[in-house]
């Protein structure tokens, strides 16, 4: 709804300056130190010991540190922006995003300040907290993007942006406080014994994030560079709805690293089979749950964007398949966070960085630009199925596994609809002349109607095998429970 209201307020080539300055101003993010993933494991572990006082040092101890590091890294970090924006940007749209950057680097560095209480608020299982939390921020930024947005343009979303963050690290102290009562309100105590111990475990996460915070500029501004700054737009759009439905599917497995942080100490022979059991229920929900995403694209597309834009379309269709390959090693990625080791989750991002600037550089330049979305796909794909064969091949678990059994006609089953869906769409000029010859175009949108018979289709031929599926019985029995 956002990004809507914002193609119709700015356009959607400056809110593509908004998307690559945003890319650019998420570097700012590598001066965490990978302290938000560190604080996680060590926030379970002293929580599972029941350790307030622990908690308190350790999260006052990452907070500080975060925010020094950060103030000096954003001092670095302008200068080589001018130089991002002097490559992926033409003239006319430089200074915008110039005049913004600064607005922008100060809210990721509050946006990392939260993100250390927020890992605490994780780390103490405070799950539905931490939810709340980032429905708080969704809903804030929205408010504050329809306020500013139309008198301030650019600036207003920046200044938005800076807002929305202060108040979620506001909202997620507070929270906190009210679990570890020791913990005061502005951090005021440093230990180096604790960053230390921190810091070992936060190398890993540090690299990973600078490897995932390098994937998005390099893509945004490639597909800008190859393609146009309209395109960066699109391909937001589709990506931003994508992640949101990808958050929805990981949220239900965010209590696996304090769950497998605490089987690591107490009952380390569960950890396959509580892997084993997150896996079958994530497969069950993100193939056909992601397989309808794609086949919604060209609806969402005439809702969302008011006409069908083919960037939009495809590039959500590409990245339903990219992002599904990663929901699915989500489970082995928690359950190496969980016990500390994190070297398989180091190799992969970096495999997976490697080969999306690879692939850019071979192919990008194609298909008007799309090449860029193709290559970003293809490295997330391979790298989903590195990072499950690498747990399988260390924990000894059949290959079988990647494709649980129950879920195998299932998967054929969504490919058939997928198929069909699009066989229909690509039939929609025709259908669309037969459709204006029986109703009248003024009361009725023809094309959404073959939208609507794509989605159909699908369900009709999904529905069936997931109704059967045993993972349907087990899903509707834990609800009963809940509601018990």
């Amino acid at each position: 709804m956002l990004f809507r209201y914002l193609l119709e307020i700015i356009g959607p080539e400056e809110l593509g300056v908004w998307v690559l300055v945003l890319s650019a101003g998420s570097m700012v993010q590598a001066a965490n130190l990978g302290m938000t993933g560190s604080i996680v494991k060590h926030i379970a572990d002293y929580d599972a010991l029941g350790d307030k006082g622990k908690i308190s040092l350790a999260t006052q101890t990452a907070v500080i540190s975060i925010a020094v590091f950060g103030a000096v890294f954003i001092s670095v970090l302008f200068p080589l922006a001018e130089y991002y924006f002097e490559y992926t940007l033409d003239a006319q749209f430089y200074s915008d995003a110039l005049e913004i950057i600064p607005l922008a680097l100060s809210a990721f560095w509050v946006y990392m300040l939260s993100g250390i209480y927020l890992g605490a608020l994780y780390g103490c299982q405070m799950i539905i907290q931490r939810n709340g939390v980032l429905v708080f921020d969704s809903i804030s930024h929205f408010g504050l993007c329809v306020l500013l947005a139309p008198s301030h343009g650019l600036v207003g979303l920046a200044y938005a942006r800076v807002i929305q963050n202060c108040l979620t690290l506001g909202v997620s102290i507070i929270l906190l406080k009210r679990h570890v009562r020791v913990m005061p309100i502005i951090p005021l105590r440093w230990r180096k014994r604790i960053f230390k111990e921190m810091l070992g475990y936060a190398v890993n996460f540090q690299i990973i994030a600078i490897l995932v915070m390098l994937s998005d500029p390099i893509t945004k501004g490639f597909l800008s560079k190859y393609g146009n700054i309209t395109m960066v737009t699109y391909y937001e759009m589709a990506n931003k709805l994508v992640q949101l439905f990808r958050a929805l599917l990981v949220s239900a497995n965010q209590v696996l690293v304090p769950a497998f942080a605490r089987l690591n100490q107490l009952d380390p022979e569960k950890i396959s089979v509580t892997y084993l059991a997150s896996y079958r229920l994530i497969f069950y929900l993100a193939v056909p749950g992601f397989s309808m995403l794609a086949i919604s694209a060209p609806l969402i597309s005439g809702v969302w964007i008011g006409y069908t834009e083919t960037v939009f379309i495809i590039s959500m269709v590409l990245l339903c398949f990219g992002w599904l390959a990663n929901v699915l090693s989500v489970p082995a990625y928690y359950a190496d966070m969980g016990i500390g080791n994190m070297k398989h989750n180091v190799i992969v991002h970096v495999f997976t960085t490697a080969i999306n600037l690879i692939l850019i550089l071979i192919i990008g330049d194609l298909l008007d630009g799309l090449g860029v979305v193709v290559a970003w796909v293809v490295a997330l794909i391979l790298g989903g199925a590195l990072l499950n064969i690498l747990y399988y091949m260390r924990n000894k678990i059949l290959f079988s596994n990647i494709i649980p059994e129950y879920s195998r006609w299932l998967v054929l089953f969504c490919l058939i609809g997928i198929f069909i869906g699009y066989g229909i769409w690509l039939q929609e000029p025709v259908m669309l002349e037969s459709l204006l010859m029986m109703i009248a175009p003024s009361y009725v949108d023809a094309s959404r109607i073959t939208d609507g018979l794509m989605i159909a289709s699908f369900i009709i031929i999904v529905g069936f095998p997931m109704w059967r599926h045993p993972m349907r019985k087990t899903l509707l029995n834990l609800v009963v429970k809940r509601q018990g």
